[in-house]
């Protein structure tokens, strides 16, 4: 087996960025569709899956996504435009 070293700046930070607004999405989707969720996003493929939800999804994960530019150990060099789109990126893929 072969162990191939990278060395990208702050790669655990992306790591945690990653699995952090993944979770976020989820979370904030599951809570704001039970709690507000009325109209059904795809009824036949998914019959809980709601607007609300969605939306909830994509501003939970742009929420902590701009919790990553604090300078902070688990900081990122990012701008707050790069965050947003990036938090956003993550909660629709």
């Amino acid at each position: 087996s072969y162990l191939v070293e990278l060395n990208l700046e702050g790669g655990r930070n992306w790591i945690f960025f990653a699995l952090f607004t993944t979770f976020a999405s989820d979370i904030a989707a599951f809570f704001v569709g039970r709690a507000l969720g009325r109209h059904r996003l795809a009824p036949r493929i998914s019959p809980s899956k709601t607007w609300e939800g969605a939306i909830g999804g994509i501003f939970g994960a742009i929420a902590v996504s701009l919790f990553f530019t604090i300078p902070t150990p688990l900081g990122l060099p990012l701008g707050y435009g790069q965050a947003v789109l990036l938090g956003l990126l993550v909660s629709v893929f």
